[in-house]
């Protein structure tokens, strides 16, 4: 298929203009949706990341890519072996991703003069304390280096011991507003508050990642007990805020400065900075997608060009996805659903649905039930589904069952 030629607004210059097949081809291959397994979990991944929020969501984003994987490979990946490693990164969210890449998607995201992530509710805390966050982020930090040495069962915990550390260095009148009721919740003091909110800050800077579960709580250490490998200066990534931007275009191109800022969860400036340091380094190029200037790197433009119309044709691509698939976490969501309205069902404050997918597009939505040890399902289809896809969305269910050893009760197919 040949892209369209078009011109660029303003600038007289003709652009590559790529259709929505091209770039939903090109997405669905580098989120590994092409219905090839990949050869282990790790790869998976695609050189992304993985939201865990509800905890569990990765395990059915790992299943959508390898249906025959099961919950003791995950666990042993993520706990055993430790291929993978769970922290708070992209928009202060709990992540999962490959342990290689913490420097990709823990450190480079450190901002340099620039707000840090996920603590914009600070404010009312430091102005309580009479701090700046260069004055409390460093006591935070400091306090977080008990974590080399200890693991901490739960996260109300884990505010309150690294309060209390803490505050160890402040002085009587900063340690009395320090233990004074939070604004937030009268189970909680203002310095467990400000614990909480530079919990982010402090995983970027590899101070706090999450360990093994305990009898259904998150445990908490640091990066350096839990993986002291990463440590290695042979392992370090260079350049790891240009290779997050070329991860990032190579998931999502094409896409702009300001998507990347709304994905990552940083400051425009952030990004800003971020995507001129992978200028530097990798060729990226300007191209149209819809009535829009975006970017792609020079190295995928033969992948745009060369789309698999097996993956974008109505009735041969079907795939099933999970709420949060990182498949699903564009800014440019129009692709994959033109009507608003159905946005709202499928990208919600809360509660996400899962999503099947039709020719790379988002063609209905799902949600499931546990109870006593027996899995439902309803399927609501924006479509009239053929006997194959009715095949898919059972051995789906099938699968969905054995992942987690329940008992198949209900499908419910339903046509919208």
């Amino acid at each position: 298929m040949q892209a369209n030629r078009s011109k660029s607004s303003g600038s007289g210059t003709a652009l590559l203009s790529l259709t929505r097949e091209q770039i939903l081809s090109f997405r669905l291959k580098s989120h590994n949706l092409t219905g090839i397994s990949p050869s282990d979990i790790p790869d998976a991944f695609g050189g992304w990341i993985m939201q865990n929020s509800p905890p569990g969501a990765w395990e059915l984003s790992v299943f959508s890519r390898m249906p025959d994987i099961t919950l003791s490979a995950l666990d042993e990946a993520l706990t055993e072996s430790r291929t993978l490693i769970q922290a708070w990164s992209l928009r202060g969210a709990p992540c999962i991703f490959p342990v290689q890449d913490c420097d990709v998607f823990l450190t480079a995201l450190i901002p340099e003069n620039e707000p840090w992530i996920y603590t914009r509710g600070i404010a009312l805390v430091l102005e309580h304390l009479h701090m700046s966050m260069e004055e409390l982020l460093p006591l935070v930090k400091n306090a977080a280096l008990i974590l080399n040495e200890n693991e901490i069962v739960g996260k109300p915990s884990l505010d309150h011991i690294l309060a209390e550390e803490a505050a160890k260095s402040l002085d009587s009148v900063k340690r009395e507003l320090w233990y004074s009721p939070s604004f937030f919740s009268p189970e909680q003091t203002m310095g467990e508050a400000a614990v909480s909110f530079l919990l982010r800050p402090c995983s970027l800077e590899k101070l706090v990642v999450f360990g093994k579960r305990e009898k259904n709580l998150p445990t908490f250490t640091s990066l350096r007990s839990w993986s002291p490998s990463v440590f290695d200066p042979d392992r370090r990534v260079p350049s790891p805020t240009a290779v997050l931007v070329k991860r990032f275009l190579h998931s999502y191109g094409p896409a702009s400065p300001a998507m990347l800022a709304d994905t990552l969860g940083c400051s425009p400036a952030q990004a800003k900075r971020m995507w001129k340091d992978a200028e530097r380094i990798y060729p990226i190029i300007p191209v149209r997608s819809g009535n829009k200037t975006a970017f792609i790197l020079e190295e995928d433009l033969p992948s745009f060009m060369t789309p698999d119309s097996s993956l974008t044709d109505w009735d041969m691509s079907f795939a099933i996805l999970a709420p949060h698939d990182p498949y699903l976490d564009i800014r440019d969501r129009g692709l994959l659903l033109p009507d608003k309205q159905l946005q709202k069902q499928v990208w919600k404050t809360v509660g996400n649905p899962g999503v099947i997918l039709r020719g790379g597009m988002i063609a209905g939505i799902w949600r499931s039930a546990r109870k006593n040890g027996s899995l439902s399902a309803e399927f609501s289809l924006w479509f009239t589904p053929s006997a194959s896809h009715k095949k898919i969305m059972e051995r789906w269910f099938e699968g969905y069952a054995k992942l987690y050893d329940l008992k198949q009760k209900e499908l419910k197919i339903n046509i919208m």
